[in-house]
């Protein structure tokens, strides 16, 4: 996949992950929306990884200054 997440972007995922993590962890977020914060949270966490946004591919988006 072609790389389309800039630095920054991949910090602000990581710490909404770290921040939905904590949120399910401490029983702030039950039922139905725990499932959905659990899927966002991955989502999140495994694109700030790989540094590629399926969406941003999607709208051929990039957060990446170009060079």
């Amino acid at each position: 996949m072609k790389k389309n997440v800039s630095k920054l972007d991949r910090l602000i995922r990581i710490a909404l992950a770290l921040l939905l993590a904590l949120l399910i962890i401490s029983n702030n977020i039950l039922g139905m929306w725990r499932y959905a914060a659990i899927v966002i949270g991955l989502v999140l966490f495994v694109s700030a990884f790989y540094g590629s946004c399926p969406i941003y591919l999607f709208f051929n988006f990039s957060s990446k200054p170009k060079k």
